[in-house]
């Protein structure tokens, strides 16, 4: 066997992690990255690990009808990089490329061009081909992205994976800051007004009657109240000038204070009153919220004003691709078994539609 290695890159996963460190998404319009630095950096990183010569970088990713894009071409055009692709469904899911990167690994190994390969990926269905290259010999070793709050340290790899390796080797957190910068500078006053008024409930005050002291106020029926539809600019500043009001200690109204008997948690200090199960509902609920908007700001700072009125057509349904990037956030941040919660999916889709709404 050829004493040199083989980098094996699952484009998928690297972006949405490497992504997912500076923008908080895993959104591929969210971040931009400058690919020759970054393959170069991995090529250097595995031959200080190695001490041996590098055959070449495979970079497994997909696109619509398996044809290269203008992205896919620059980086097929970066020296001992070759570009493998699989295909994209309708609903933005890749098809085939786990299948050609196991070909690959297996290939290489029965063929002995390489003695060591360097994995990134996180993908289970892995596992197998990584087990075979094995038993013909090759070490195979992971390259991880670090993650402090991830069970094993690292973003998103399965355990099987994880266990089945030789070894997982850190991508220095350096050239991942490096090479990954977000495409856009949130607007910190605008993300703070358009939160308020999301969060905030206002509501039309009921129209009392004045009638005889003996007698019960008439209060003007609920089905009056407009329906709320698509925020006009004057809607939204009517909204957060109501909001701003109210929040005004000197004009507050003094309002009934809601109480909780003693065995519901309540405190002095003012917590939510929910314990156990329904406190950790309440948390994930409002993790959901903060993607949604986050996600629907990332994307709508990205998009053309066509894209916008075309899914605004389609409304309430969502494309495929922006469901997607929304459950997938979801899961990094509460995990994949709560992410499958009706409750919420439709907080991720209600608060994606929310500030998109704000924003128009």
């Amino acid at each position: 066997m050829i004493n040199q290695t083989a980098i094996f890159v699952d484009a998928g996963f690297l972006l949405s992690a490497g992504g997912h460190r500076v923008a908080d998404t895993t959104f591929r319009n969210a971040v931009k990255v400058q690919y020759s630095t970054l393959i170069k950096g991995l090529t250097r990183e595995v031959k200080v690990h190695s001490g041996t010569t590098n055959l070449r970088t495979y970079w497994y990713d997909a696109s619509r009808d398996g044809l290269l894009t203008d992205e896919q071409k620059k980086i097929a055009m970066i020296p001992d990089v070759k570009v493998r692709l699989g295909r994209l469904n309708y609903f933005g899911e890749q098809k085939g490329v786990d299948l050609r990167l196991a070909l690959d690994l297996v290939g290489l190994a029965r063929t002995g061009s390489v003695r060591t390969a360097y994995l990134i990926s996180g993908d289970d269905d892995l596992t197998e081909a990584v087990e075979e290259a094995q038993s013909l010999g090759l070490k195979v070793v992971l390259l991880g992205i670090p993650d402090e709050s991830a069970r094993l340290g690292y973003s998103s790899v399965a355990d099987h994976l994880a266990v089945t390796v030789d070894s997982i080797m850190s991508i220095p957190e350096d050239l991942l800051n490096s090479t990954f910068t977000r495409t856009y500078t949130a607007d910190d006053e605008r993300a703070k007004t358009a939160s308020a008024i999301a969060s905030a409930e206002v509501r039309p005050a009921p129209e009392v009657v004045a009638v005889e002291a003996s007698e019960e106020p008439i209060v003007e029926s609920a089905s009056a109240v407009p329906k709320p539809g698509v925020p006009n600019p004057a809607k939204i500043a009517s909204r957060l000038a109501q909001t701003t009001t109210q929040s005004a200690p000197a004009q507050q109204a003094e309002v009934a204070a809601l109480v909780y008997s003693s065995h519901t948690g309540m405190t002095s200090e003012g917590m939510s009153g929910y314990v156990g199960a329904t406190a950790h509902e309440q948390e994930v609920i409002e993790t959901a919220r903060r993607i949604g908007t986050s996600v629907a700001r990332t994307w709508y700072n990205s998009t053309t004003q066509a894209e916008l009125s075309e899914i605004i057509a389609d409304r309430p349904l969502l494309p495929p691709d922006i469901d997607r990037v929304l459950l997938k956030d979801c899961a990094q941040a509460i995990g994949e078994q709560d992410t499958y919660l009706q409750s919420v999916r439709r907080t991720l889709r209600w608060a994606f539609w929310e500030e998109i709404d704000l924003l128009q």
